[in-house]
């Protein structure tokens, strides 16, 4: 998902108690929070204990906030504070994680589903147990039959709570459309249908599901956010940034609207520094912000890969660990490698 790039200044170290935040995953371990409502990067937290984090995701069974390290451990991350517990350890070990790594849950199984390449893994997250599924590959009856795979992004319907039912949608960026891993333990591929976009670097992809079950997916690339029609693989609506030739200006993007969504955020990013975008809809895409990259923090230590980016809510009853970076600094986002996207009545 590379298509939409937010640019903040980190500053508050507290966040309001009514506000709505995102939490993202930046760097090997540093987690920025993120205000949904103007996509301003609000205050950050190292995550203690872990060296290198593969990606973040929700878990919809119990709401916590679970990483997978580069040592295939499995770990709950208090958001807040950025402390660890480990859960368990994988048995199996992905065979690479230089390309893309979905990581994300199965909500109706409770399973963490594990891929890169055409591996696919199911895992329980609270043993570590490793189940190796069949390998992604398209069904004898499919027009794209014989062809391997290239998924780059996944995610589940229905995931909130725990549903009786959910369906795994995929990214495929080789044929740029979106198509169904039909039955997620076999790995079978089915084409759904042309997205209508080229697919030009990481790309990123998340269905959102709200309290009433209504589903939207969103699909990263190019650098803008899209909404996706998962019956037909179509791009139904954009909201497209415009990056600015010189990030060490102040400016504004223009963009074209995007389709009406729920009140959401984003999670799993690859970031570019100092390109530019507009905010997160609550409705539909507001007013695009102002921003600033600084030079030094750009060129020094900008957040190069966002990995995780989640949907959360403040909770008083711990002591935040949020600070923010030293005064005068700002952060900018680039185009977004994956998304994770939850309607702000799922958590």
């Amino acid at each position: 998902m590379r298509l939409l790039a937010t640019a903040a200044v980190l500053a508050a170290t507290t966040l309001p108690a009514a506000a709505e935040t995102a939490v993202a995953l930046t760097g090997d371990r540093t987690l920025l929070w993120i205000d949904t409502a103007t996509a301003a990067v609000t205050g950050q937290v190292e995550v203690q204990g872990v060296d290198r984090l593969l990606g973040i995701d929700l878990r919809p069974g119990d709401k916590t906030l679970v990483g997978v390290t580069a040592d295939h451990k499995i770990v709950v991350i208090d958001h807040m504070t950025g402390a660890t517990t480990e859960k368990a350890t994988m048995n199996v070990m992905l065979p690479s994680t230089d390309g893309p790594v979905v990581v994300d849950f199965n909500p109706a199984a409770d399973k963490l589903r594990f891929m890169t390449g055409t591996t696919n893994h199911r895992v329980n997250p609270d043993t570590g147990e490793v189940t190796v599924d069949g390998s992604l590959a398209f069904v004898a009856e499919d027009m794209n039959a014989g062809k391997a795979p290239n998924v780059v992004a996944a995610a589940y319907t229905n995931s909130y709570g725990k549903p009786e039912k959910t369906a795994m949608f995929n990214i495929d960026a080789t044929i740029a459309g979106l198509i169904q891993q039909t039955a997620p333990n076999d790995g079978t591929l089915a084409g759904i249908g042309k997205l209508g976009v080229a697919l030009e670097g990481p790309v990123g992809f998340d269905v959102a599901t709200g309290a009433d079950g209504t589903n939207t997916a969103w699909l990263a690339a190019n650098g803008g956010l899209h909404t996706v029609d998962l019956a037909t693989g179509a791009v139904t609506g954009s909201c497209r940034a415009a990056a600015p030739s010189d990030h060490r200006r102040i400016g504004t993007p223009t963009f074209t609207p995007c389709a009406a969504s729920t009140k959401a955020a984003i999670r799993a990013a690859s970031l570019t520094p100092g390109a530019l975008s507009t905010p997160l809809a609550t409705s539909t895409c507001r007013a695009p912000v102002r921003w600033m990259a600084n030079p030094t923090l750009s060129a020094v230590n900008p957040p190069a890969s966002i990995q995780g980016f989640s949907h959360l809510r403040p909770t008083k009853s711990r002591q935040s660990k949020v600070s923010p970076l030293p005064p005068g600094r700002t952060a900018s986002f680039g185009a977004l490698a994956s998304i994770r996207i939850w309607s702000a009545t799922s958590w």
